[in-house]
């Protein structure tokens, strides 16, 4: 993850900690525990973000920071995607959430 993701991350979970929302950060979809999931990641690669967008034919631009914020459901649970063609696309796309 770049640094723009990354700027994007600390803003997010700054936020859920400020309102008391619990999270957990996790690598793998089969590690999570909560109810509800957020995906992050590029549109592209081996991610779980990545294979998510693929699985479900979403569209995303090939062009510089288009990004993607879908529902979708993983393990009967309610989903929520966000993918970035690129660093500063997946960083807008968090901001937005």
């Amino acid at each position: 993850m770049g640094n723009p993701a990354a700027h994007g991350i600390t803003v997010l979970t700054s936020s859920l900690d400020k309102q008391n929302i619990t999270y957990e950060t996790i690598s793998s979809l089969a590690e999570a525990r909560g109810d509800i999931l957020l995906v992050t990641g590029l549109s592209s690669g081996a991610g779980p973000a990545a294979q998510l967008l693929q699985e479900a034919n979403q569209h995303m631009p090939a062009e510089a920071e288009a990004l993607t914020v879908w529902k979708t459901e993983v393990q009967q649970k309610p989903t929520w995607v966000i993918n970035g063609f690129d660093d500063r696309g997946l960083m807008y796309g968090i901001l937005d959430v």
